[in-house]
């Protein structure tokens, strides 16, 4: 009875994938049926797909053995390699410690920053709502006099300003 792809790689333990990279062309012809838009593998397809995974499977797992002397330059191999991680460690760690500091530096800098910005806002609003004022000379041109603009008297009094035209000079 033909299988589809998705039951045999459940069957199999593998991904659609795994059997997809596995079926070639001749293998496509010999064992494959299309039904609609599922592509059935037959028994034998199925079979040699079994075979096929069963002697990948062995030579993976196969141990390796390596000799004694390529065993111990490893073993001083990884000693060096250790050395090297553990320095490598500390210097990354002593610059994050660098670099907290210059963080925290920053922070400082910045609220520093924030409350001047804040302190020249706060003189500029009491500038704003403090009166204009100008300093007009007396006639007989002794002192100074301060009085308040036209533009403040014509607020507070309520008098709308003469309409001054272009030509006006």
């Amino acid at each position: 009875m033909a299988k589809t792809i998705k039951n045999l790689a459940d069957e199999l333990g593998v991904s659609k994938t795994a059997i997809r990279k596995h079926m070639d062309d001749q293998f496509r012809e010999e064992f494959t049926i299309k039904d609609g838009n599922k592509i059935l593998i037959k028994d034998e397809g199925a079979e040699e797909l079994k075979n096929q995974f069963a002697n990948q499977s062995e030579t993976e797992h196969e141990p390796i053995e390596k000799p004694e002397e390529i065993k111990d330059s490893n073993a001083s191999s990884s000693v060096n390699q250790f050395d090297i991680l553990a320095k490598q460690l500390n210097s990354q760690a002593d610059q994050l410690i660098a670099k907290d500091k210059q963080i925290a530096d920053l922070h400082k800098l910045l609220d520093q920053s924030q409350q001047l910005q804040l302190d020249v806002q706060n003189k500029l609003r009491k500038i704003e709502s403090a009166p204009k004022v100008e300093q007009i000379a007396n006639d007989n041109g002794d002192t100074a006099v301060e009085t308040l603009t036209k533009e403040s008297t014509e607020q507070t009094n309520h008098v709308k300003p003469k309409k001054r035209h272009w030509w006006n000079f």
